[in-house]
């Protein structure tokens, strides 16, 4: 089996306490956003020129070959302007990804992975401790059965604890709570069916959502953060979203940290007819 991985991250740094969305890793569906993304979660605990849109930009790709044939394409941009007391972040993150069994060129490859998802989301301060946002964001996930998700969300933010160290976030606890609206528009793709109408109904989505983010610093280069959230659907249908994202990150050089993140989500009202989906990612990133 060959496998080769590439990943490079374009990152800068980030001093504004307000939260913001969380990380998706390679296979991760962007369904639901948390407290802060991971990226974001490290810029804020150094400094940078306020005004300056500051981000990362990473892409991965991934081969194997053996008992089996696959590749998996990824991309991430995140970018974050501040200017106090306002800050506005930029997601856009996408996946493409196909595999077979090796050895059978007559059995058609099929798709693994294939989304694509843009978020926006405005920041305003009103305490050191208090902010305000408001979020929207379009994805489609054709393996998941979704032709095109839009969604917008108000609501605020609140830091319950920090502590910073010299040149570094030794502890912070942060929450969300807001009010999303989700349209999904729902097509089964895959499986192509032989007979039957592939144009699922459509589904409305209206809850609250409730999120955490704690970030623990061991030391400047070496952090854990861990992000929840759960909304229940309060418009039709008994419906519950759950996403839980853990990542550790380990500074291999002043420019160069090693990640493991591992992604939970679930949809007990999925198109798929799976509820549950986990990814498990190892990523090299580049700082500048």
């Amino acid at each position: 089996m060959l496998s080769f991985v590439l990943s490079l991250a374009l990152a800068a740094q980030d001093p504004s306490p307000v939260s913001n969305d969380s990380l998706m890793a390679a296979q991760e569906p962007p369904t639901s956003d948390s407290t802060g993304t991971e990226e974001q979660a490290e810029l804020s605990s150094e400094e940078a020129p306020a005004g300056r849109w500051e981000g990362t930009a990473g892409a991965g790709f991934s081969w194997f070959t053996g008992n089996s044939e696959s590749f998996t394409l990824t991309g991430l941009v995140e970018a974050r302007r501040s200017w106090s007391p306002w800050a506005v972040g930029l997601r856009l993150e996408g996946a493409y990804g196909r595999a077979r069994p090796a050895g059978d060129t007559s059995v058609p490859s099929s798709v693994v992975a294939e989304r694509l998802g843009l978020q926006l989301r405005g920041d305003r301060d009103l305490t050191p401790r208090l902010s305000v946002y408001l979020l929207t964001g379009g994805d489609i996930d054709r393996v998941r059965s979704v032709q095109l998700r839009t969604s917008g969300e108000a609501g605020a933010g609140y830091v319950w604890l920090e502590r910073l160290e010299e040149d570094y976030t030794r502890l912070r606890l942060e929450t969300d709570v807001g009010m999303r609206y989700i349209r999904e528009a729902r097509y089964q793709y895959y499986p192509e069916l032989q007979d039957g109408d592939p144009d699922l109904n459509d589904v409305n989505f209206l809850g609250p959502r409730l999120a955490g983010a704690f970030r623990w610093g061991f030391s400047k280069n070496v952090w854990l953060l861990e992000e929840l959230e759960a909304m229940p659907n309060l418009l039709g249908d008994n419906r519950l979203l759950v996403r839980n994202t853990a990542r550790l990150s380990s500074g291999l050089t002043e420019s160069l940290a090693l990640s493991t993140t591992f992604v939970l989500e679930y949809d007990s009202a999925p198109a798929a007819p799976i509820k549950t989906d986990t990814a498990l990612v190892l990523r090299l990133d580049a700082r500048f």
